[in-house]
């Protein structure tokens, strides 16, 4: 029974690093995209302002940069107060967390070894958090049920 438990929770968080993976990869390729625009931001606005509409000012990005249409979007979506010099330095800080983040859950997906000290760490903070002693008492013997 406990093999079947430790084969779940060997699952449960594969699964779960999974996913956080692709999260992690879709915000990388939105924010590749932001930092293109951030290198060549002057281009950038200049191609914004002088398209008739949003859906010419994406595709003109799209074509410009080979951007997808998804990173495009997100830069025409982006707002202005994010080219201040602190928000570009948070986007480059933000790509470089999530590159040391997709490199740690490939690493966890391609290591089992990982996979079962995260089982084991996640064990010990449940046993931590909510392992206290017996509060009922347990008496041998039969007692009438009325």
């Amino acid at each position: 029974m406990l093999e079947f438990f430790l084969q779940h929770r060997i699952e449960v968080v594969t699964r779960r690093t999974r996913y956080e993976l692709r999260q992690a990869e879709d915000k990388m390729h939105l924010l590749e995209g932001l930092m293109i625009a951030l290198q060549n931001l002057g281009d950038v606005l200049e191609i914004i302002r002088k398209a008739e509409s949003g859906v010419t000012a994406e595709a003109a990005l799209v074509e410009r940069y080979a951007l997808s249409k998804r990173q495009a979007h997100g830069i025409l979506d982006m707002k202005l107060q994010r080219l201040t010099g602190m928000e570009q330095d948070k986007i480059r800080s933000d790509h470089d967390e999530l590159g040391k983040a997709i490199a740690d859950y490939k690493d966890i997906l391609e290591k089992e070894e990982r996979v079962i000290k995260i089982i084991h760490d996640e064990s010990v903070e449940i046993r931590d958090k909510y392992g206290d002693e017996r509060r009922t008492q347990i008496i041998e013997g039969t007692a009438p049920y009325d």
